[in-house]
């Protein structure tokens, strides 16, 4: 979990269900951003592979979010503008 310059806060986890769109595979990682105001989901979104992917950390660092984690595939490159 991490904040952005606004207090927006970041924060991620792993699912198998449904959350923010159909299973890609296995476990896949969700992304949610949240208002630093009220808590309110701003937006929220699943990435994965064919495979299980789990995220361990996430930081916000000069206006770019990093998020590491484990994967069960090869290839593995997503990227997000802040």
């Amino acid at each position: 979990m991490d904040l952005d310059g606004n207090d927006d806060v970041f924060c991620s986890g792993y699912t198998a269900g449904d959350i923010f769109g159909s299973a890609i595979g296995g476990h896949d990682i969700i992304l949610m951003k949240l208002s630093g105001l009220n808590g309110s989901l701003i937006f929220g979104t699943r990435l994965g592979t064919g495979s299980n992917d789990i995220p361990s950390f996430l930081q916000i660092h000069f206006g770019f979010l990093f998020i590491t984690g484990f994967t069960f595939v090869v290839s593995f490159h997503i990227i997000f503008w802040l």
